[in-house]
């Protein structure tokens, strides 16, 4: 059939990138701090509809 997966080598992303959500934290109850916002590579934020 396919390949054994033992067989299969590891791959490993070069790049990783931290995007929070606020608005499903929100939803959640969590809150991100200072630090974390900061570091993120990108936060989405909800726009309301105007």
């Amino acid at each position: 059939k396919g390949e054994n997966p033992g067989r299969i080598p590891v791959e490993f992303p070069q790049k990783t990138q931290c995007i929070l959500n606020e608005d499903a934290a929100a939803k959640l109850g969590v809150q991100f701090s200072e630090e974390l916002l900061a570091k993120a590579d990108a936060v989405l934020r909800i726009q309301p509809a105007v």
